[in-house]
């Protein structure tokens, strides 16, 4: 066993080899890049041939029905705990898409869309969040812990 000094000179050798290696900051540009290329094609894939449809989406395409005869939402569909709605803006968001044809597939668009940019946009936020609190090898760890973690995320059903 390791006592508790052996483990903080091996922290602090860690940390020492981390923020002076420049191979670190290419590999973590590399694992972020290649985290967010892997998240894509796993949202990319099957997107439109998405064939699991359950009764909110059922209920969502009634409601895309009605705003087609001009029945705007006030309210979004109901929360699963609390009793209460969301706002109507996902239904204004995905509206436009069941304009274009009436397969309830379509409504997998926008998620795709919302999905992609919050992968992409996840890490670049926690990369400039960081900024000024600690070193740029620092940041771009977070980031890729960021980048992993959005791709990773299962973003299959729409609603």
């Amino acid at each position: 066993m390791f006592g508790s000094g052996q483990i903080s000179l091996r922290l602090r050798r860690l940390a020492d080899w981390f923020g002076s290696s420049p191979k670190v900051t290419k590999s973590l540009w590399l694992a972020i890049g290649l985290a967010i290329a892997v998240g894509l094609l796993l949202r990319l894939y099957n997107v439109l041939d998405y064939q699991a449809f359950a009764a909110d989406q059922a209920r969502d395409a009634f409601v895309y029905a009605g705003m087609r005869h001009g029945i705007w939402p006030t309210l979004g569909p109901p929360s699963s705990y609390g009793g209460y709605s969301l706002p109507a803006t996902y239904y204004y968001l995905v509206f436009p898409f069941s304009l274009i044809s009436n397969q309830p597939v379509l409504q997998a668009i926008p998620n795709f869309l919302a999905s992609c940019a919050t992968m992409l946009l996840l890490p670049l936020y926690c990369y400039r969040f960081t900024m000024g609190n600690f070193d740029k090898r620092w940041r771009l760890l977070a980031a890729t812990f960021a980048a992993a973690w959005a791709a990773g995320q299962r973003q299959d059903h729409p609603a």
